[in-house]
């Protein structure tokens, strides 16, 4: 009896040793790489408005030696040229500030920082009118005049000063990378931390994420080195931050996939061979193992974005029945919704219903949208699916009865990492129904979502049904 209740408490402990440790790795994790990919952005647009502020000032001195020109040859100046391109770079600076200012949107001061910068885009686009206006007044009687007028209304009082404001500002921008680079070695501190913690637990899992977080700050450090040596050559500096993004999500994907298959491997064989015999230590080990089947398809999602980017991807497609893998998908998201306490229902046809595609890549775009119901789901509520031939195509139906999605928020959720406020609270990624939609148009198809707050969502996807001799 003594015996029996030792190994029930040090099944007990391990069982909630493993669920701590799963739930602090796991979150901690997701918070740095979300903050990483936040930082990235952050030095994506520093990098852009660097770029404009060196091609405004580059356009600003050659508009006002090309004028200073015309009037010492007595030829006319193309004021109205010089104005329309020096405000196109101010639409073009506005629209990356713009962008940073719903990036830092939670963050009061940063965004008050980002807006103090459009009100100065703003100034300086007054005083280029200031400045043309000037040059386009009426001449003076001689060229030396014309000269002298230009230098005292026009370009000490505006272009002069819009040169220095400028180049306070590209000091700013350089001083905004400087904080990036430290809050990046921040978070490269923290996750050493959690590295050196998760090696007491699982030596594999920390040391796998420490060396990827490591080695993910030394490309961003090198990236943002070549692009700030670099400002002219911004179109193939923007390729390369590409290509490092999608190798981070390819790296974080491939170098997760251990941990998380080993934990629920672990998960998986105690509640096989059994001595756990309570209840709630076997529905805790049934929520680890649904919940490490979900953060797996998350990885999927992730390596799907990377290789989908470098076209890397070939679908292998050939007749199935949308039925049978349907029924498939809910059987393998069953635990994860048991785990939820949500129920998964299904209306499917009496016959099969046959679609060209890739089974692999559909069957990832069902769990998706299936985990994403779940997820939003309350405790006690129903998940439907439904498959519904329509003639030349047919329709896959999801609906949850969740919280739903203010209108405003439906236009964005197939962009990637957007998400919505319910979205963020619940630690999503914002790839899922991103890379859902590319799969569905890989295949021809298109996808849709329909919700209200309080009243649930649907997401609908349409596939083209073949012809009867491309199934034979």
């Amino acid at each position: 009896m003594r015996r029996d209740i030792i190994r029930r408490f040090q099944a007990a402990s391990a069982v909630i040793g493993l669920v701590a440790f799963t739930a602090a790795v796991g979150l901690a994790s997701w918070a740095a790489l979300d903050h990483a990919a936040y930082l990235l952005q952050r030095a994506s647009y520093s990098q852009r408005q660097l770029e404009l502020f060196g091609h405004l000032a580059s356009r600003l001195n050659r508009a006002v030696a090309d004028h200073i020109r015309a009037l010492a040859l007595e030829h006319p100046s193309n004021v109205a040229d010089w104005q329309r391109d020096l405000e196109q770079q101010l639409d073009a600076l506005t629209a990356v500030t713009s962008a940073e200012v719903a990036l830092v949107a939670d963050n009061r001061d940063e965004e008050n920082s980002e807006r103090d910068e459009l009100a100065e885009i703003a100034r300086w686009r007054e005083d280029i009118r200031a400045l043309a206006l000037a040059a386009s007044s009426s001449p003076a009687s001689s060229p030396q005049a014309a000269l002298q007028e230009f230098e005292q209304q026009a370009r000490h009082p505006y272009a002069d000063s819009l040169a220095t404001r400028l180049q306070q500002a590209a000091d700013d921008e350089h001083g905004e990378i400087d904080e990036v680079h430290r809050q990046m070695d921040t978070t490269r501190h923290h996750l050493v931390l959690l590295g050196i913690g998760g090696v007491l637990a699982h030596t594999v899992a920390a040391t796998a994420v420490a060396r990827l977080v490591i080695r993910r700050r030394e490309h961003l450090e090198a990236e943002v080195a070549r692009r700030t040596a670099s400002l002219q050559q911004a179109n193939d500096e923007l390729q390369r931050v590409d290509d490092c993004r999608k190798r981070f999500f390819a790296d974080v994907s491939h170098e997760l996939r251990t941990p998380l298959t080993t934990i629920q491997g672990e998960a998986e064989v105690m509640l096989t061979i059994g001595g756990v015999e309570d209840s709630g230590y076997r529905a805790a080990l049934a929520a680890i193992q649904a919940n490490a089947g979900s953060l797996h398809r998350r990885i999927d999602d992730l390596l799907a974005v990377a290789r989908s980017g470098d076209g890397q991807i070939a679908l292998e497609c050939q007749p199935l029945d949308l039925c049978s893998l349907t029924s498939t998908a809910l059987s393998d998201v069953n635990g994860l919704a048991r785990a939820n306490d949500v129920r998964l229902t299904s209306t499917l046809p009496p016959r099969p219903v046959w679609v060209m595609g890739d089974a692999s890549w559909l069957k990832q775009a069902l769990l998706t949208l299936i985990d994403n119901a779940v997820k939003f789901s309350r405790p006690g509520q129903d998940v439907i699916l439904s498959v519904v031939p329509q003639g030349e195509r047919v329709s896959v139906a999801i609906t949850d009865h969740g919280e739903g999605i203010a209108q405003a928020d439906l236009p964005r959720l197939f962009d990637r990492f957007f998400q919505a406020p319910a979205g963020r609270q619940r630690g999503g990624s914002g790839l899922g129904l991103a890379v859902a939609r590319w799969i569905v148009e890989q295949h021809g198809g298109s996808i849709a979502i329909t919700s209200a707050p309080q009243a649930g969502t649907t997401v609908t996807f349409f596939l083209p049904v073949p012809a009867p001799e491309a199934i034979a």
